[in-house]
């Protein structure tokens, strides 16, 4: 009996080990502190198991780190705007090839000061997959004749890269604030890129991947070819993005296409960009095949193709709008070598020649000179469009509905119910309150104390906040479709501070009536 209750607990220690040890060693998933634990991060990583978390309190820690193939997440106490990793011009930032599964995780840090003798001058990530978030990535760079991503470089990996500032990064090569490499198949969704440069790519170049790259700024980014994104060989998916005044010294002001691409390009706004050459906002070549279905093509400029320059293939192009576009040579809005585009309803201002259900008449945007772009109630874009278009999406460029009302607008906007705002923030200051529904809808705004964890559900639709801690009638939608709404930002509002508001757009318990989207003003 002795021996037989001895071999029990053997086995019951082993079971043990097995279940709450596991393979790493590591009892229980910890938390390390840095620098109260560790006085580095990379230290802290040296000591860490798989499914720990490092926390680093704010500071500035000149090093650069290497995940060493663990399953971590490494986070900021106080996010990124006081957390700093400092590369102190020694290669790559953060390294991520060991594997690093998409549970390991980079959040809340300034990745600064990286440079790299190849690639990935903020971080190089290959053969992993660690989720990159919150994070200021700025002034990195990849330094070789072929260095790529700038900022970050992706080789093979599925990472998901979200809610990052991508700002004043460069690449010799390609992708000055990202380069999504051979087999990578990235979400890239919520960043904002800004100031990067590159040879191919200002901001993004996607090579032989089939990434998904949603809802991203890219302003003032630019490149030798794709002032802000450049595919090589891609068949990514690029949508409800805002391009915005990027720059190419040769193609593709905003976005270039070549090599065998077929990305879908669909609910962008893509406007005030410029290449030297050819194809302002987008240009076409190498046998290039995307998929170009409900854009807002706007005030690009180019020698040939202010719009969009069409070489080598027939390429759809749908449901989009070509206005106000600048070609110095020829072809204001679309440029056309060896190659016959497939253009259908679309508003293409001179109009086009062939296709089915095109229209050249004014698309009546809500105020061009603010860069408002949404249509008017008015436009002879809304409900113009074809709900058989190509890669035509269920959400706008700004997340509302895509198919409205039975028949799909024109453009990168759908008309819909929805609160916006323009001018800078600040105590004292004024801005402009605006509400999309339709003409004669009473309208009330009103500004919510604490937003909900999830939205509460009403007969008017999620209701975002509680309690309301103020409302006021704004008005009634005139004719055209948009109220606008002159208002004073309070004095006694402080810089930092988040003041959340909804509208509702209609009489309550009206048949037409909505609660818009929920429009969160960041004081400045």
């Amino acid at each position: 009996m002795k021996h037989r209750d001895s071999l029990f607990t053997a086995i019951g220690s082993i079971l043990f080990a097995v279940l709450f040890f596991g393979v790493a060693g590591s009892a229980f998933c910890a938390t390390i502190h840095v620098p109260d634990d560790f006085t580095s991060i990379q230290d802290a990583i040296g000591a860490s198991f798989n499914g720990d978390t490092i926390v680093v309190r704010p500071g500035t820690y000149v090093e650069n780190i290497d995940f060493t193939g663990k399953n971590i997440v490494v986070r900021s106490e106080s996010g990124p705007l006081v957390t700093t990793i400092d590369g102190n011009q020694a290669e790559s930032v953060v390294l991520c090839i060991g594997g690093e599964p998409a549970t390991a995780a980079l959040d809340g840090f300034t990745i600064t000061n990286g440079a790299a003798s190849s690639d990935g001058g903020g971080l190089r990530i290959v053969n992993s997959s660690p989720a990159i978030r919150n994070n200021i990535i700025e002034n990195n760079a990849a330094l070789s004749t072929w260095g790529s991503g700038g900022g970050i470089y992706c080789y093979s990996s599925l990472s998901v890269i979200t809610n990052n500032v991508i700002t004043q990064n460069s690449a010799s090569y390609e992708g000055g604030g990202i380069a999504a490499a051979y087999a990578s198949s990235l979400a890239i969704d919520g960043n904002r890129f800004s100031q990067n440069s590159g040879g191919f790519g200002g901001a993004i170049c996607c090579g032989h991947d089939d990434s998904v790259i949603e809802k991203n700024l890219f302003v003032d980014n630019n490149a030798d070819a794709g002032g802000a994104i450049h595919f090589n060989g891609s068949i990514s998916v690029f949508a409800r993005n805002v391009v915005d005044s990027n720059d190419s010294a040769h193609q593709g002001g905003g976005i270039n296409v070549n090599n065998l691409s077929a990305p879908l390009i669909a609910d962008n706004m893509i406007y005030r960009n410029r290449a030297g050459w050819d194809g302002g906002g987008i240009h076409c070549e190498g046998n290039a095949d995307p998929t170009v279905t409900n854009n807002t093509v706007y005030g690009n400029e180019a020698l040939c193709g202010g719009g969009i320059h069409c070489q080598d293939r027939a390429i759809a192009i749908t449901n989009t709008i070509f206005w106000h576009n600048v070609a110095l040579n020829s072809d204001p809005e679309i440029h056309v070598v060896n190659a016959s585009p497939d253009v259908n309803y679309c508003c293409v201002e001179g109009g086009w020649p062939t296709g089915t259900g095109n229209i050249s008449s004014d698309p009546l945007f809500a105020d061009e000179i603010d860069d408002d772009y949404h249509l008017a109630y008015t436009s002879p874009c809304r409900d113009a469009g074809s709900n058989a278009a190509p890669g035509i999406q269920t959400e706008d460029c700004e997340g509302d509905p895509r198919v409205a009302t039975g028949t799909v607008d024109i453009g990168g906007d759908e008309f819909y119910y929805h609160l916006y705002s323009s001018g800078q923030v600040v105590p004292g200051g004024s801005i402009e309150i605006k509400v999309i529904g339709y003409p004669t809808a009473p309208v009330i705004l009103a500004l919510g104390s604490d937003l909900l964890p999830s939205p509460m559900q009403t007969a008017h639709g999620a209701l975002h906040f509680w309690p309301i801690a103020a409302q006021w009638t704004i008005g009634t939608v005139p004719a055209q479709g948009v109220l606008a709404f002159p208002a004073t930002v309070p004095s006694s509002w402080a810089a930092g501070e988040q003041k959340p508001f909804q509208a509702l757009v209609g009489p309550w318990g009206g048949p037409y009536t909505l609660l818009t989207n929920l429009m969160v003003l960041d004081v400045e």
